[in-house]
């Protein structure tokens, strides 16, 4: 019996089907149009020579959350301490993946504003936990309407998902919003599970704003970023997650379970990429 093929899946067949044809402009993932710069490349080279058979920690190498700390700060104004406050992962996938196992158990509730990236719900479908759409609208240039997710909480809430900007939609969360969604969390006890992958994507005057730099949002976001993006490192699989180092001691436990450190190759070149 064929399995129906949905989510992640069906969105990997449909991209196989239309490299099929010729004319076709594939807009199904956020693959950079340029090659990983050299020097990073060069240093995964050095990497399998010095390096390959280091044993690294499931949290990752020191200077590279170092680095990513660093990084953090720059450009996304928070703080964190990469002793206790950082997990290297392979790639967004899995920071997301352990975001959502880390916040939510069977029953809980994460809403969502939609459209948004489908392997949340994919991650959420694994901790058993129940989605809660709030739907925004390309008239509205996908705002995500504070009163609308207050409206969604109810008493199995558990966190709040806030991809800025957002894939597939582009939308950004302005400051304004962004304060209000964190005091909406703040009232109910949420975390917040951020997705700042896009944070280097904004034109013009607008601005991203990680809910981690406002003030009462530390304490209860975690945030994803990778340099698959900015870096054209995609396939290199190299992520991370910053948070509360309470939060965050769930995350390298549940890391260290799944698959221990990540590939001690990637994360010296991703090393040269922050560096």
């Amino acid at each position: 019996m064929t399995q129906k093929k949905q989510g992640t899946n069906l969105l990997y067949s449909m991209m196989a089907e239309a490299r099929q044809y010729s004319d076709v402009i594939v807009l199904g993932r956020g693959d950079p149009d340029f090659d990983t710069p050299p020097h990073i490349v060069a240093a995964a080279k050095d990497a399998m020579v010095q390096h390959a058979a280091e044993n690294v920690p499931p949290e990752g190498i020191a200077p590279l959350r170092q680095a990513i700390a660093a990084r953090v700060k720059r450009v996304n104004n928070i703080d964190v301490d990469p002793e206790t406050e950082i997990v290297v992962t392979n790639g967004g996938q899995e920071a997301l993946f352990l975001m959502v196992v880390a916040v939510l158990g069977a029953g809980d509730e994460l809403i969502v504003p939609e459209p948004n990236y489908n392997t949340y719900v994919d991650s959420l479908k694994f901790a058993r936990g129940v989605k809660v759409g709030v739907t925004t609208h390309y008239e509205t240039n996908f705002r995500v309407f504070p009163d609308e997710i207050r409206a969604a909480v109810t008493a199995k809430t558990r966190a709040l998902l806030l991809v800025s900007p957002n894939n597939p939609t582009a939308g950004v969360i302005p400051a304004e919003d962004m304060r209000a969604l964190i005091q909406i969390a703040h009232d109910h006890d949420l975390m917040i599970i951020a997705d700042d992958i896009y944070d280097q994507f904004v034109y013009d005057d607008v601005q991203h704003v990680s809910s981690a730099s406002l003030p009462g949002g530390k304490e209860r976001t975690l945030t994803l970023n990778a340099l698959s993006k900015s870096y054209s490192m995609t396939g290199w699989r190299l992520g991370w997650i910053v948070g509360a180092a309470d939060v965050m001691a769930r995350v390298k436990a549940l890391k260290a379970a799944i698959n221990g450190g990540t590939s001690v190759i990637a994360q010296y070149a991703g090393l040269a990429a922050l560096t």
